[in-house]
């Protein structure tokens, strides 16, 4: 958050005294250098440089994204300081999901207190460095609330051991051997050698520095609660969330919750805050993971701090293995990504979901976020809100993306966890058009369908992304039950009972894309395929005027314009009867969009616009959509190649 470019881990660097060399080129103290973090190259001089622009049209884009991933998950940012949490509000963030509060120790007027704490052993001398401590962060917290007003503000009590506020041992060793250090040198070299840990990631960090240096999670806690009685006391009303780091024990979430109670009672002793703040763990080891039930019992929320949960899940140390060891691994085909990157699935994602799953059997209406790095990756972000997370933080710059995908996620899902009325309260209901529907589908010969297989739920969750019983029921046709609670049982197919809805564990995803490799494309619908994407054409064209009228969101005012739309859409669906007979032919299954589709369109056709283009409501869009990926997968047509949707 410092607004500093990067470029880090290059083991190509040499540092010597004032000098440096990379490669073959070599600078000294005071050269101008260009960083491009993004791309991790340095060009010598200073380059010109461009503000880039953000075009209108993608405000509204995420507006509209924030509308339909509302109500399923919220986006948040880390930030630390005033001047982050306004980046991330400009970025649309709704709260800040981390504020990592040893940031504030950083700054030169802070690093010596800090350290002095850390040196002094006399109790009086520690109560007084503590007490410049809390007011020192009672400013940085008013400033941050202030900008934050009743917004969320997710506070990350002290995480890093304390050896990371001292010098370097070896810096220090060096200048000792060289007769540098004065007297305060040498305590400072003392406590280091004193406080140093073979491996300081999984030493005294978290709530284990709280425990061996009592106090200090209190002072941080009070000059919270001042800071936000100053808010009260200035007409606003902050939302503060209080986070322990590094939780590994239920009975350790509870003794630092009490530390939290009692420090809030000193500051607070009226209570003005207790509708303001709650406690919650964040889950970062595999112990916190599968121990999340007994955590839930006392904790106000979770948050996954995958960077951490990732690090020991693999047993491997980020710092030493990212520029060498997983390079190798992906060469050698023994990982497809970097697992600091793109969340493993298989294993981590696993504890994460089981973790929620089990967290909600105790506590249904716990909030649970996520604030690692993955949050802000695309390739990620689908998993977490199909297990269920309610908010994602990521990097203020990696906001906007992570707007877009958390939309793009629910509309490729079948949850009911955002009801139809979230989007389109005037609607009426759809229950029982939707039960009698089904009925008749499941009654009618045509369609094609017998009996279901394992493939047959596998294909349509990887299809659908995520599906209830009735969305699975719909796209197959008849009753899945059987079948998917086999799956779930044999560990394939994950029923996030929270949401009401399934998706694909790693090893059910595994076992159809298998099937799918070993399948040869149908090349029977290949001729039929080319006249289905001239009517995509058109449906892409009409659903976009149904949607936007004179480049703003159509307000639906206009009668005769809506109408003209569904007429439009109509001959689309007419046009689409024999065709999609025709690649019935070839696939009968296929048959079942027909009814589908007619099953929206008349649903239109009644008042229900919602069924045009509307999300997790069976519309013709959805529908559209399904029919088309099932196609591209039928004839293993590479999507992005064709660029058709």
């Amino acid at each position: 958050g410092w607004g500093i470019p990067a470029v880090v881990g290059s083991s190509d660097v040499e540092v010597v005294g004032s000098t440096v060399k990379i490669h073959d080129a070599e600078f000294v103290e005071g050269d101008i250098i260009s960083i491009d973090g993004r791309a991790g190259t340095i060009y010598r001089g200073a380059i010109d440089t461009d503000q880039q622009q953000v075009p209108p049209e993608l405000w509204q884009l995420l507006d509209w994204a924030d509308t339909i991933a509302n109500g399923v998950v919220s986006i948040r940012a880390n930030a630390d300081t005033g001047h982050d949490a306004r980046r991330s509000l400009e970025h649309g963030a709704v709260g800040i999901g981390l504020c990592r509060t040893e940031h504030m120790f950083l700054t030169d007027d802070r690093l010596p207190i800090m350290r002095s704490f850390i040196l002094t052993d006399d109790a009086e001398t520690q109560d007084g460095l503590l007490n410049d401590l809390e007011q020192a962060q009672e400013r940085d917290f008013d400033e941050l609330l202030d900008v934050m007003r009743e917004r969320p503000v997710t506070i990350r009590l002290l995480d890093p051991p304390l050896h990371e506020f001292l010098p370097a041992a070896d810096e220090l060793f060096v200048s000792q051997g060289a007769g540098e250090l004065n007297y305060e040198g040498n305590e400072i070299l003392d406590a280091v050698v004193k406080l140093r840990e073979v491996n300081p990631m999984l030493g005294t960090r978290g709530v284990r520095l709280g425990a061996i240096r009592a106090g200090l999670y209190e002072a941080q806690v009070r000059s919270l609660c001042r800071a936000a009685l100053n808010a009260i006391s200035g007409g606003r009303h902050p939302r503060i969330e209080v986070i322990i780091p590094f939780i590994n024990d239920p009975a350790e979430f509870r003794l630092a919750r009490e530390w939290v109670r009692g420090a809030k009672a000193e500051v607070d002793p009226e209570g003005m805050l207790d509708d303001s703040l709650t406690v919650g763990a964040m889950i970062e080891t595999p112990r916190a993971a599968l121990l999340a039930r007994e955590i839930a019992q006392d904790a106000d929320f979770f948050s996954f701090g995958t960077n951490d949960l990732t690090q020991m899940t693999f047993g491997l140390s980020r710092d030493d293995v990212e520029t060498r060891l997983l390079p190798r691994y992906r060469s050698l085909g023994l990982i497809d990504d970097n697992p600091f990157e793109v969340l493993d699935q298989v294993a981590v994602g696993t504890l994460i979901a089981n973790a929620i799953s089990d967290a909600r059997k105790e506590k249904p209406s716990i909030n649970i976020g996520v604030c690692g790095e993955h949050a802000g990756d695309p390739r990620s972000i689908a998993f977490f809100i199909g297990a269920g997370c309610t908010s994602l933080s990521c990097s203020p710059y990696r906001v906007p993306v992570t707007r877009l995908v958390a939309a793009q996620t629910v509309l490729q899902s079948d949850s009911t966890a955002v009801s139809e009325e979230t989007f389109f309260p005037d609607a009426p209901a759809m229950e029982n058009a939707q039960t009698e529907s089904t009925q008749d589908q499941t009654s009618d010969g045509e369609v094609g369908i017998e009996s279901i297989t394992d493939i047959d739920v596998l294909r349509v969750l990887r299809l659908r992304g995520f599906a209830t019983s009735d969305g699975l029921w719909r796209s197959i046709g008849v009753d899945p039950y059987q079948v998917v609670e086999r799956l779930v049982a044999d560990g394939q197919v994950n029923f996030i009972e929270a949401r009401n809805m399934y998706m694909l564990t790693p090893s059910g995803r595994s076992r159809i894309d298998d099937h799918l490799a070993a399948s040869d494309p149908i090349i029977e619908l290949s001729s039929t395929y080319e006249s289905f994407l001239s009517m995509n054409i058109d449906f892409k064209q009409v659903c976009t005027d149904w949607q936007v009228r004179h480049g703003e969101p159509n307000p639906h005012d206009d009668d005769d314009y809506d109408a003209a739309c569904i007429t439009r859409l109509r001959e689309v669906y007419m046009r689409s009867e024999a065709v999609i007979s025709a690649l019935a032919n070839a696939v009968p299954r296929l048959d079942l969009y027909r009814r589908r589709l007619l099953e929206a369109l008349t649903a239109i056709d009644d008042g229900q616009s919602q069924r045009f283009t509307g999300v997790m409501c069976e519309s013709f869009h959805d529908v559209w959509m399904e029919l088309h990926e099932d196609l591209i997968v039928l004839q293993k047509i590479d999507r992005v190649s064709e660029g058709s949707f």
